[in-house]
């Protein structure tokens, strides 16, 4: 707008000039002033100044010119500045949608998250933590906890402490809470105080304060265990529970997208931080990442070391000090001198002699010290900057924070394996004639899964789930189960319901697809003769296909009412066809030539099993 006045301006300026330099002269005759003038001149000089003279046609013609470029001109500037006032526009509406995308994903965090000032300002919060308070996320914004009436004084003043603590002594502050929400409700919450900005000028330290209402876990924890009294009732309070923790696991993986929460190993994910930390630590030229295995040092990885050489070395873990946060080491030789075990002293010169600085990251949870990431300097004129130990105090809280949350999901994991296993002996207790078959058909179906070099992760599912392959016989009358003599067409039409009656009672929580795989095509047959579908081939999954080679081995080499126990080598004949009981066309193939070729195996593992369970019935 200051350019636009700007040219105006001169142009005024310029229109007035030429003004008071034109003459006019009305068309071929002299203007009134040139009268007045021809009294006192000669003709000659009246002639010279009629030549010097325009006419007022030729300067409004000059002037429309004038103005039609000038319009022209300001025309172009308009455009030109539009032009860029939509660039700032867009640039600007980037901006805001980068940041409500990281805000969005700070809200997905299932923690309660904010910000404070040293005096107690709320600068952020995600809005778990702003409906806790009964506000939105942007009305807490530059808001006193004080000004929050329903937190009484004896919470109030815990909370404030805990603050004063962080700002004071920089160290981490965490505390069990028994708190009331807005609406009254109580929860326990585990709050975790942390300071978030470090700077020699005190007024700009801040406190990150995160917590988790524990409350809900605990109680989840206790109705988990005591849940197998009632199974429908549970199973489908299991999944509700399942598909929340799996929906709160999505978005915590949405948020390592863009970190390096996306690794669900933690030695794959180790090495790639590893590899990567002299994009954030810039003096990073050394260093060792270790971690314990028993009682000694596992170097996974190394940087300016032999790597090889170091765990030849075989040393104690105590020789990585289990620090609470990183620190920083004069000299590496320090850290010998807290070990509590002896150790080459030779070997540690060796390797670590030239090393005159260190900062020591360590890989903790709350609950458990993994190891340690050791950043080595040689050069005694560098030192480590105030950013690269910013990155490594974030780095181990970060790194804390996933542990802990794969720690939390082993143990979800764990309850949920000890729920299916006793959902399977309550199948087995049902139907009293079976005789440990749940225990051989997943160790054997397990063994075959090994011998197949399936992934570990689906090894590890089929071992776990292949019990509740006949989880739906539950359902079935108990009179059709136990019945001696051969059953009729309709005894067997709702005998063969129970894989029906499998998916039923198993959903579609998905946390349980290879139970529920198990159990609903475990009859299906390769050659499309199987039930409740009558699906064929690769559309059988690989899961079902060896549930079903083993199952079937397992009720041959087993006494049922029907029928006695048969041997091994009576057993392959059948299954080989040689009987006409069963067809090889009705196995995978792949599973079934992985069935024989290991069926000696198969058949010490089976009597093992057998024998093992005898032994501890008699017991």
């Amino acid at each position: 707008m200051k350019k636009v006045c700007m040219i105006i301006m001169i142009f005024i300026i310029n229109l007035s000039a030429f003004c008071n330099t034109a003459q006019f002269t009305e068309t071929d005759v002299p203007l009134h002033e040139i009268k007045a003038v021809a009294e006192t001149l000669s003709e000659e000089s009246i002639k010279r100044y009629n030549q010097n003279s325009i006419s007022v046609t030729e300067f409004v013609s000059m002037l429309v010119t004038l103005i039609g470029i000038f319009s022209v001109f300001i025309v172009i500037f308009i455009l030109i500045q539009r032009k860029e006032m939509r660039k700032k526009n867009e640039m600007i509406q980037l901006i805001d949608n980068k940041n409500k995308q990281i805000q969005n994903i700070i809200d997905n965090v299932p923690a309660m998250v904010s910000i404070k000032t040293g005096r107690g300002k709320y600068l952020f919060t995600n809005e778990k933590n702003a409906r806790f308070f009964g506000v939105r996320a942007s009305g807490m914004k530059n808001r006193y906890m004080n000004e929050f009436y329903h937190i009484d004084k004896e919470n109030f003043l815990a909370l404030e402490k805990m603050d004063r603590r962080v700002l004071e002594t920089g160290k981490d502050v965490v505390k069990e809470i028994l708190i009331n929400d807005y609406w009254g409700n109580p929860h326990t919450l585990k709050i975790t105080k942390t300071l978030f900005m470090y700077d020699e000028d005190e007024n700009s330290r801040v406190v990150l304060t995160s917590a988790s209402d524990v409350s809900e876990l605990k109680a989840k924890n206790f109705e988990i265990q005591s849940s197998y009294e009632q199974i429908k009732a549970i199973s489908d309070e299991l999944a509700a529970s399942y598909k929340a923790n799996e929906a709160l696991l999505e978005k915590i993986e949405k948020l390592a997208s863009i970190s390096f929460f996306q690794f669900h190993d933690k030695d794959v994910l180790l090495k790639n931080f590893f590899n990567r930390l002299n994009e954030f630590i810039p003096e990073f030229e050394k260093g060792v990442l270790v971690t314990r295995k028993d009682d000694k040092a596992v170097f996974l990885d190394s940087k300016g070391y032999d790597n090889e050489l170091l765990n030849r070395f075989e040393f104690h873990d105590e020789f990585f000090l289990d620090v609470e946060k990183p620190e920083i080491f004069d000299n590496i030789l320090n850290l010998t001198e807290k070990c509590g075990r002896s150790f080459r002293r030779d070997a540690v010169d060796q390797v670590f002699g030239n090393v005159r600085k260190s900062l020591l990251i360590p890989i903790r949870s709350e609950k458990m010290h993994y190891g340690n990431i050791s950043v080595d300097i040689e050069d005694e004129n560098k030192e480590f900057s105030i950013e690269s130990r910013r990155f490594a105090a974030f780095f181990s809280n970060l790194i804390g924070l996933y542990l802990q949350i794969d720690e939390n999901k082993s143990l979800l994991n764990e309850s949920y394996m000890n729920f299916s296993t006793r959902l399977a002996y309550i199948a087995e207790a049902y139907d009293e004639v079976t005789g440990n078959h749940i225990d051989r058909v997943g160790e054997l179906s397990y063994y075959i899964a090994l011998k197949m070099g399936l992934s570990p992760n689906k090894v590890h599912e089929i071992k776990n789930f292949a019990p509740l392959h006949d989880i739906g016989k539950i359902l079935v009358p108990k009179s059709i189960l136990t019945k001696k003599e051969k059953l009729s067409d309709e005894e067997w039409s709702k005998m063969k319901k129970h894989t029906l009656y499998g998916k039923k009672l198993l959903g579609d929580d998905g946390y349980f697809k290879t139970a529920l795989n198990i159990a609903l095509y475990h009859h299906e047959r390769y050659d499309g003769s199987g039930y409740p579908y009558g699906i064929k081939g690769e559309d059988i999954p690989i899961e079902a296909a060896i549930v079903s080679i083993v199952d079937v081995y397992d009720a041959l080499r087993s006494e049922r009412p029907y029928k006695g126990a048969y041997s091994h080598e009576k057993s392959l004949s059948i299954l080989k066809g040689q009987e006409k009981r069963t067809q090889p066309s009705h196995f995978n193939p792949v599973v079934f030539n992985c069935f024989f070729e290991n069926n000696v195996e198969i058949s010490e593992l089976w009597d093992r099993i057998s024998n093992t369970n005898k032994k501890k019935q008699f017991v």
